[in-house]
């Protein structure tokens, strides 16, 4: 009886394991505009995924960047330009863990830094354009998005944006008014 309650449950977690599709590994892009993207962090080591996606705007064609530790080490990523860029850390610790998804637009040519922020209170990262070393500065196309947790690859892992709605924050916070704009601005944006 316990044999066939062990193997019940076996099954019912395979079952459910098939639900999962792991993501697939990211493939740089071999012709056309790239940027490139290092990932950075400077912390002690922790269990950091870094996550991509096919469409950036809607969350969805998950692609694995980087997995592992990484510490006071530098990845550099070809990545296509003049179009909105996605990604997705998700940072593990002994004690916590964060996800933070943003997106930006990478201009041809150029080199971007993702830094993961994450700490006992920050959950964060900021993209600096190192292009020109002596004059970094934080990427002005960098939007935070709306996280989400799934259990299954083909629904969003954010919430979605349209190309318009990623145009409109990404001019707000450039022209400064994002902090004068109110919560209903930003609707359509927010999860239900």
């Amino acid at each position: 009886m316990k044999q066939n309650k062990l193997i019940g449950s076996v099954v019912i977690i395979l079952a459910a394991a098939g639900c999962v599709t792991p993501p697939v590994t990211y493939t740089p892009p071999i012709s056309g505009q790239f940027a490139t993207l290092q990932i950075k962090t400077a912390q002690a080591p922790v269990q950091l995924a870094v996550e991509t996606f096919e469409n950036g705007l809607s969350c969805t064609g998950r692609r694995t960047l980087f997995a592992g530790k990484l510490q006071d080490a530098k990845l550099d990523k070809k990545i296509a330009a003049d179009k909105p860029f996605t990604v997705r850390l998700q940072f593990n610790t002994s004690r916590s863990v964060c996800v933070v998804t943003s997106s930006f637009l990478p201009k041809v040519g150029e080199s971007y830094q993702l830094r993961p922020l994450f700490d006992e209170t920050v959950c964060s990262a900021v993209v600096i354009n190192v292009t020109h070393l002596a004059e970094a500065e934080a990427e002005k196309t960098f939007v935070k998005r709306e996280s989400r947790q799934l259990a299954y690859a083909d629904a969003p892992w954010c919430a979605p944006m349209t190309r318009d709605e990623f145009y409109k924050a990404v001019e707000a916070k450039a022209n400064g008014s994002l902090a004068k704009m109110k919560i209903e601005d930003f609707k359509d944006l927010l999860g239900k």
